[in-house]
């Protein structure tokens, strides 16, 4: 991460402006045990006379700070520091100064997939077969997700996974419904969600089928992060402190946006488990509201909902221990 820091600095003080300044442009390379960073993608790439101005290298740099999730707090420090040579004296003013640019970006990019995600476009499309229609993402085939349309009807079940896909169906009791309207809005509500950069399942995408007798379908299908299982699987839940932090820190990562659900549940929320690292996921889309409000206020209402979480779940499993 210092290299990385390194490196970015040396670009925006030569004056190199790319303006898809993402993971994607940069490559590792292990040289004879030397690891560097190289520059691979020149798309959208200007190179100025001087170099670039600070508040557009703070941009920039709230662009990459979208990831901050593929990476810990220290990880992101090293890199800032880096960047700032070691500036002791102000890079905590420059972070926050580039989280705050940062949600301001996720909005922007939130409000335009909003969107696009029920157009035709080069990420989302428009399904349609003898049987289904609804939205995709077009990063899976229509021949996959036919198929595993077709495997949940055969199965009957309301709930299936086939490979990393997992597929709902969706009933007039379900929250989002069936109905056109409401499968629409879920799909719409899926990618904002994903679009802001909040940990839940890659919305694949929503389908309806109606039948003979006037009767329709609907179905959600999801791609599932690896060897995850569901928060009330989890048992060392009250002694486990990296999970602790995991959940402490979804609701930091979701409260610039918004507040959790009330009626948050051990069910709504997965855990995935890599290496040393814990992630906690939003399983339910409609387990989180978006509002405007700063989220120096929705945060105490999200820690909240997390420690009523773990009470309720407490009180279920062991009613005679005491609240937390």
């Amino acid at each position: 991460m210092r290299k990385f820091g390194c490196l970015a600095k040396k670009m925006h003080e030569a004056g190199i402006q790319q303006d898809a300044f993402s993971l994607d442009n940069f490559l590792v390379y292990d040289e004879n045990g030397s690891k560097k960073i190289i520059v691979i993608d020149f798309e959208m790439v200007s190179v100025r006379p001087k170099s670039l101005p600070v508040k557009l290298c703070f941009w920039y740099l709230a662009k990459l700070n979208r990831e901050k999730g593929n990476f810990t707090n220290t990880e992101r420090i090293r890199f800032l520091l880096s960047y700032m040579s070691y500036d002791y004296a102000q890079w905590k003013i420059v972070a926050k100064h580039i989280e705050s640019m940062t949600v301001q970006i996720q909005k922007i990019g939130a409000k335009k997939v909003s969107r696009l995600c029920v157009r035709r476009n080069k990420k989302f499309g428009v399904f349609k077969s003898v049987r289904f229609h609804g939205f995709y993402r077009r990063t899976y085939s229509k021949e996959t997700l036919e198929n595993a349309l077709h495997t949940m009807e055969e199965t009957g079940k309301d709930e299936i996974s086939v490979n990393h896909l997992k597929i709902l169906r969706l009933t007039q009791n379900s929250p989002s419904g069936s109905g056109n309207r409401s499968l629409k809005q879920l799909w719409i509500s899926a990618n904002i969600l994903f679009a802001l950069k909040i940990d839940v399942p890659v919305p694949v995408g929503v389908f309806k089928r109606r039948l003979s007798n006037g009767r329709k379908k609907g179905f959600l299908i999801s791609g599932m992060p690896d060897n995850c299982i569901p928060l009330s699987q989890c048992h060392d839940l009250f002694s486990d402190q990296k999970l602790l932090f995991s959940l402490a820190r979804l609701a930091e990562q979701v409260s610039p946006f918004g507040v959790l659900s009330k009626d948050l549940s051990c069910q709504d929320i997965l855990v995935r488990t890599q290496g040393n690292r814990t992630r906690c996921y939003l399983a339910n889309y409609y387990s989180f509201s978006i509002n405007r409000l700063p989220g120096e206020t929705n945060k105490p209402v999200n820690m909240q909902t997390i420690r009523n979480l773990f009470q309720t779940h407490q009180q279920i499993n062991d009613p005679r221990r005491k609240r937390l």
